[in-house]
Protein backbone atom coordinates (compact mmCIF):
# COMPACT_ATOMS: atom_id res chain seq x y z
CA UNK A 1 0.00 0.00 0.00
CA UNK A 2 1.58 3.77 -0.67
CA UNK A 3 -0.38 6.76 -0.26
CA UNK A 4 1.29 10.42 -2.02
CA UNK A 5 0.04 13.33 -1.58
CA UNK A 6 1.25 16.76 -3.43
CA UNK A 7 0.38 19.90 -3.16
CA UNK A 8 1.79 23.24 -5.87
CA UNK A 9 3.14 21.25 -7.62
CA UNK A 10 3.32 21.07 -12.28
CA UNK A 11 -0.34 19.59 -13.68
CA UNK A 12 1.58 17.26 -15.65
CA UNK A 13 3.20 15.57 -12.46
CA UNK A 14 -0.10 14.49 -11.07
CA UNK A 15 -1.38 13.35 -14.89
CA UNK A 16 1.90 11.39 -14.88
CA UNK A 17 1.46 9.78 -11.25
CA UNK A 18 -2.16 8.79 -12.42
CA UNK A 19 -0.43 6.07 -14.62
CA UNK A 20 0.92 3.81 -11.56
CA UNK A 21 -1.62 5.67 -8.97
CA UNK A 22 -5.31 6.34 -8.19
CA UNK A 23 -6.06 9.74 -7.72
CA UNK A 24 -9.20 9.55 -4.62
CA UNK A 25 -9.04 13.57 -4.22
CA UNK A 26 -7.01 16.65 -5.13
CA UNK A 27 -3.28 15.74 -5.00
CA UNK A 28 -4.12 12.52 -3.07
CA UNK A 29 -2.83 9.05 -4.42
CA UNK A 30 -3.27 5.55 -3.53
CA UNK A 31 -2.32 2.29 -4.91
CA UNK A 32 -0.39 -0.63 -4.76
CA UNK A 33 3.29 -1.06 -6.56
CA UNK A 34 6.52 -3.00 -6.32
CA UNK A 35 9.28 -1.29 -4.27
CA UNK A 36 11.60 -0.63 -7.31
CA UNK A 37 8.45 1.17 -9.02
CA UNK A 38 7.72 3.20 -6.00
CA UNK A 39 11.69 4.13 -5.59
CA UNK A 40 11.38 5.26 -9.29
CA UNK A 41 8.62 7.12 -8.33
CA UNK A 42 9.78 9.05 -5.88
CA UNK A 43 13.01 9.80 -7.54
CA UNK A 44 10.56 11.19 -10.21
CA UNK A 45 8.53 13.67 -7.71
CA UNK A 46 11.68 14.94 -6.06
CA UNK A 47 12.92 15.98 -9.92
CA UNK A 48 9.33 17.18 -10.67
CA UNK A 49 7.59 19.10 -7.96
CA UNK A 50 9.47 21.74 -8.40
CA UNK A 51 8.99 24.28 -5.22
CA UNK A 52 6.00 21.97 -4.55
CA UNK A 53 5.58 19.35 -1.69
CA UNK A 54 5.66 15.92 -1.76
CA UNK A 55 4.38 13.04 1.10
CA UNK A 56 4.74 9.31 0.51
CA UNK A 57 3.82 6.82 3.06
CA UNK A 58 3.81 3.57 2.60
CA UNK A 59 3.78 -0.60 3.76
CA UNK A 60 6.97 -1.48 5.28
CA UNK A 61 8.59 -4.39 7.31
CA UNK A 62 9.72 -2.46 10.57
CA UNK A 63 8.15 -1.66 14.43
CA UNK A 64 5.63 0.78 12.81
CA UNK A 65 4.56 -0.99 9.71
CA UNK A 66 4.97 1.73 7.60
CA UNK A 67 7.49 4.20 6.40
CA UNK A 68 7.43 8.02 5.36
CA UNK A 69 9.51 10.31 2.98
CA UNK A 70 8.69 13.85 2.68
CA UNK A 71 10.25 16.68 0.23
CA UNK A 72 10.08 20.20 0.55
CA UNK A 73 7.81 20.15 3.71
CA UNK A 74 7.31 22.07 7.00
CA UNK A 75 7.56 18.82 8.78
CA UNK A 76 10.76 17.05 9.16
CA UNK A 77 11.09 13.35 10.44
CA UNK A 78 13.02 12.39 13.34
CA UNK A 79 13.79 9.20 14.35
CA UNK A 80 13.74 8.23 18.24
CA UNK A 81 14.56 5.00 19.62
CA UNK A 82 14.12 3.30 16.30
CA UNK A 83 10.72 5.29 15.39
CA UNK A 84 10.47 7.62 12.69
CA UNK A 85 7.91 10.71 14.19
CA UNK A 86 7.50 13.86 12.27
CA UNK A 87 7.95 17.22 14.18
CA UNK A 88 6.68 20.76 12.97
CA UNK A 89 8.54 23.33 13.02
CA UNK A 90 10.21 24.81 15.99
CA UNK A 91 9.53 21.56 17.88
CA UNK A 92 12.68 20.25 19.02
CA UNK A 93 16.88 21.26 19.39
CA UNK A 94 16.98 20.11 16.06
CA UNK A 95 16.28 21.68 12.67
CA UNK A 96 16.27 19.65 9.52
CA UNK A 97 15.86 20.12 5.69
CA UNK A 98 12.15 20.24 5.89
CA UNK A 99 11.65 23.10 7.20
CA UNK A 100 10.37 26.27 5.73
CA UNK A 101 12.23 28.77 3.99
CA UNK A 102 11.42 31.39 6.34
CA UNK A 103 12.56 29.34 9.33
CA UNK A 104 15.96 28.31 7.66
CA UNK A 105 16.47 32.07 6.92
CA UNK A 106 15.63 33.07 10.83
CA UNK A 107 18.32 30.36 11.47
CA UNK A 108 20.64 32.26 9.71
CA UNK A 109 20.21 35.28 10.46
CA UNK A 110 20.65 34.15 14.01
CA UNK A 111 23.90 32.51 14.56
CA UNK A 112 25.84 31.98 17.80
CA UNK A 113 28.34 34.00 16.94
CA UNK A 114 27.65 37.64 17.82
CA UNK A 115 27.33 39.49 14.53
CA UNK A 116 25.57 43.08 15.78
CA UNK A 117 28.99 44.73 14.35
CA UNK A 118 29.44 43.54 11.04
CA UNK A 119 27.88 42.77 7.60
CA UNK A 120 26.74 39.36 6.19
CA UNK A 121 23.66 37.83 3.74
CA UNK A 122 21.86 35.13 4.87
CA UNK A 123 21.44 33.06 1.99
CA UNK A 124 18.62 30.23 1.06
CA UNK A 125 19.29 28.58 -2.25
CA UNK A 126 16.34 25.74 -2.86
CA UNK A 127 17.38 23.22 -5.83
CA UNK A 128 14.69 20.50 -7.95
CA UNK A 129 17.57 17.68 -7.24
CA UNK A 130 20.18 16.85 -4.94
CA UNK A 131 22.37 15.82 -8.09
CA UNK A 132 24.33 18.07 -9.68
CA UNK A 133 24.10 16.79 -13.00
CA UNK A 134 20.47 17.13 -13.53
CA UNK A 135 19.38 19.41 -10.80
CA UNK A 136 18.37 23.60 -11.04
CA UNK A 137 18.10 25.93 -8.96
CA UNK A 138 13.98 26.73 -8.34
CA UNK A 139 14.41 29.67 -5.24
CA UNK A 140 16.37 32.08 -3.73
CA UNK A 141 15.81 34.21 -0.36
CA UNK A 142 18.71 36.62 0.63
CA UNK A 143 18.82 39.48 3.67
CA UNK A 144 21.74 41.74 3.50
CA UNK A 145 22.00 42.72 7.72
CA UNK A 146 24.26 45.86 8.61
CA UNK A 147 25.08 46.29 12.32
CA UNK A 148 21.76 44.47 13.07
CA UNK A 149 19.40 45.98 10.70
CA UNK A 150 17.97 44.37 7.68
CA UNK A 151 19.57 46.84 4.42
CA UNK A 152 18.19 44.78 1.67
CA UNK A 153 15.76 41.80 0.73
CA UNK A 154 14.85 39.79 -2.25
CA UNK A 155 13.48 36.67 -3.61
CA UNK A 156 13.37 34.98 -6.88
CA UNK A 157 11.00 31.79 -7.56
CA UNK A 158 11.34 29.42 -10.64
CA UNK A 159 9.08 30.62 -13.32
CA UNK A 160 9.68 34.29 -12.37
CA UNK A 161 12.41 36.65 -14.81
CA UNK A 162 15.90 35.51 -15.00
CA UNK A 163 16.64 39.51 -14.74
CA UNK A 164 15.32 38.97 -11.15
CA UNK A 165 17.67 35.91 -10.75
CA UNK A 166 20.39 37.60 -12.01
CA UNK A 167 19.82 40.68 -10.00
CA UNK A 168 19.42 38.32 -6.96
CA UNK A 169 22.45 36.46 -7.52
CA UNK A 170 24.52 39.75 -7.99
CA UNK A 171 23.07 41.02 -4.78
CA UNK A 172 24.61 37.87 -3.04
CA UNK A 173 27.90 38.42 -4.82
CA UNK A 174 28.76 41.92 -3.55
CA UNK A 175 28.03 40.93 -0.02
CA UNK A 176 31.41 40.18 1.96
CA UNK A 177 30.24 37.33 3.94
CA UNK A 178 27.17 34.74 3.30
CA UNK A 179 25.51 32.80 5.76
CA UNK A 180 23.74 29.62 5.00
CA UNK A 181 22.21 27.48 7.62
CA UNK A 182 23.50 23.84 7.01
CA UNK A 183 24.64 24.90 3.22
CA UNK A 184 25.33 21.39 2.24
CA UNK A 185 24.28 21.24 -1.64
CA UNK A 186 23.18 25.03 -1.53
CA UNK A 187 26.72 26.25 -1.86
CA UNK A 188 27.65 23.68 -4.99
CA UNK A 189 24.22 24.90 -6.69
CA UNK A 190 24.98 28.47 -6.11
CA UNK A 191 28.87 28.19 -7.39
CA UNK A 192 27.14 27.00 -10.18
CA UNK A 193 26.15 31.04 -10.56
CA UNK A 194 28.04 32.57 -8.92
CA UNK A 195 31.87 32.37 -8.39
CA UNK A 196 32.57 31.30 -5.12
CA UNK A 197 35.29 30.41 -2.73
CA UNK A 198 35.12 28.72 1.03
CA UNK A 199 35.11 31.46 4.05
CA UNK A 200 36.91 31.41 7.48
CA UNK A 201 36.04 32.03 10.50
CA UNK A 202 32.36 31.48 10.19
CA UNK A 203 29.55 29.22 11.28
CA UNK A 204 26.44 27.97 9.98
CA UNK A 205 27.99 26.86 6.81
CA UNK A 206 28.56 30.21 5.39
CA UNK A 207 30.65 31.37 2.31
CA UNK A 208 32.56 34.20 1.16
CA UNK A 209 31.36 35.00 -2.17
CA UNK A 210 34.04 36.31 -4.67
CA UNK A 211 33.63 39.13 -7.24
CA UNK A 212 32.70 38.49 -10.67
CA UNK A 213 30.05 38.23 -13.14
CA UNK A 214 27.18 36.03 -12.95
CA UNK A 215 25.39 33.63 -15.40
Amino acid sequence: MIVVVLSCCPPSLRGDLTKWLFEISTGVYVGHIAARVRDSLWERIVSSVGSGRAIMAFSADNDQKFDIRVHNTEWGLEEIDGIKVMMRQGVGDTMRGGFSNASRMRRAMNPKTDRQDSCYTAVHVGYSSPSLEIGRITEVDFTTVRNGRIVERGQWREGQSDVLLKESLDAISRSERVVMYRAGRQVQFLAGSVNTRPGSGTCNGCVRVGEGETT
